[in-house]
């Protein structure tokens, strides 16, 4: 079976305001959860963007579409459901949360970019690298 891809349509409507995304709306989604992009949602609730902005949308796409559509990465998406609620309950409390969160963001928006490019294994290395980077921070281990 052959692996379904996300379907972004083009990187211009990276636009947080409504009506600004074209990220398919009728994701496929399986096991998962709408609220599993933790730590994304994190950035997007400090930065008061909608649930619905691009990167939510296109990354919950990604998971649904191609992530989970392979057994590394079903495993992966597992580990991250159990340590990435860790990480954000650790990220809130944290006194650097100001400097933080625009630092992960900025990751996450270049995972985004290598979504939209078709470089999905560059876009799960640099979201992960995020993660652990985090994990490290906050002494987490799964």
């Amino acid at each position: 079976m052959a692996k379904k891809s996300p379907s972004p349509k083009k990187k211009s409507t990276r636009s947080t305001a409504k009506g600004g995304n074209n990220v398919k709306k009728k994701a496929v989604r399986k096991s998962a959860k709408k609220d599993d992009c933790f730590i994304t949602t994190a950035c997007v609730e400090y930065f008061n963007l909608e649930d619905g902005c691009f990167e939510l949308e296109l990354l919950r796409s990604f998971r649904d579409n191609y992530l989970l559509n392979s057994i590394k990465g079903r495993k992966l998406n597992d580990q991250y459901k159990i340590i990435a609620p860790a990480i954000v309950v650790e990220l809130k409390k944290d006194a650097q949360i100001g400097i933080l969160i625009p630092r992960i963001f900025k990751d996450i928006r270049q995972a985004c970019d290598m979504i939209i490019l078709g470089k999905y294994s560059l876009a799960i290395e640099k979201y992960f690298e995020t993660t652990f980077n985090l994990m490290k921070r906050y002494n987490l281990s799964l």
